[in-house]
């Protein structure tokens, strides 16, 4: 069975979530900004890959993410919109992550004479 990656886009998710991501372990005081959402809780894992930062064409034009200074595209430094990863509507930064799911190709079964 071959597997093929597809891109499936960006989601904008919150401090938390993007902690948990990168060091496994959450806010300081795990209450997530007092709503007590736990990290990543309304994103599949089983289906679904999120790596952190935006895709070369999601940058602003201009932009050189792998030039020698951090470009600030993949952050937003306040948002009111809900955290795609944990459905949290706390305000505050939001971080992009790119999304990719695998595609499986089945076998066919040979059809009878």
């Amino acid at each position: 069975m071959r597997r093929i990656s597809i891109d499936y886009g960006t989601i904008w998710v919150c401090q938390c979530c993007m902690l948990s991501h990168a060091n496994g372990e959450c806010c300081p005081d795990d209450s997530h900004g007092g709503d007590g959402i736990a990290p990543w809780a309304t994103f599949d894992f089983t289906r679904f890959h999120a790596w952190m930062g935006l895709s070369r064409e999601e940058h602003a034009e201009g932009c050189d993410p792998e030039g020698e200074w951090d470009c600030d595209c993949d952050r937003r430094s306040f948002s009111r919109s809900r955290c795609e990863g944990c459905g949290s509507w706390l305000a505050g930064y939001r971080h992009a992550f790119g999304v990719t799911r695998e595609r499986q190709h089945f076998a066919r079964p040979k059809l009878p004479a």
